[in-house]
């Protein structure tokens, strides 16, 4: 008889994490948000909280001009950076996290394929 999948050990990398809302979300094309919220200091406290993992959502869409397919602003990925850096030096997984379509939004409005696909192609090669 195997053993079933369920019972073998899979260690993951984290085990505390949390969800950083509101730092990178835009609900608006071309408003920027409050991109000074946390700083390096939060990241810190963090860590010294056991937090080993922090989930950012982030809409592109919204911080592109024009929106969905043009270019992201070069402040977002500064300060993306900067975020990145943070992370890396205080040992925190970091899950960026394209939130470009709303699930909401697409119950309303549903989006086609060609936008998700003109999109992905505008952003990732920035990313």
């Amino acid at each position: 008889m195997s053993a079933s999948i369920f019972s073998q050990s899979t260690e993951l990398p984290f085990k505390k994490g949390i969800d950083m809302l509101t730092f990178f979300e835009s609900w608006q094309a071309g408003n920027l948000p409050d991109l000074n919220k946390y700083d390096e200091t939060d990241f810190a406290m963090l860590k010294s909280m056991g937090v080993d993992v922090i989930r950012l959502p982030i809409h592109f869409e919204n911080l592109m001009e024009p929106a969905y397919t043009g270019k992201v602003m070069d402040i977002v990925f500064e300060k993306l950076d900067e975020v990145c850096d943070w992370a890396e030096k205080y040992q925190i997984y970091l899950v960026i996290d394209d939130h470009s379509f709303n699930s909401i939004d697409e119950d309303r409005n549903p989006p086609s394929l060609k936008l998700y696909k003109e999109h992905l192609e505008a952003v990732w090669p920035q990313i």
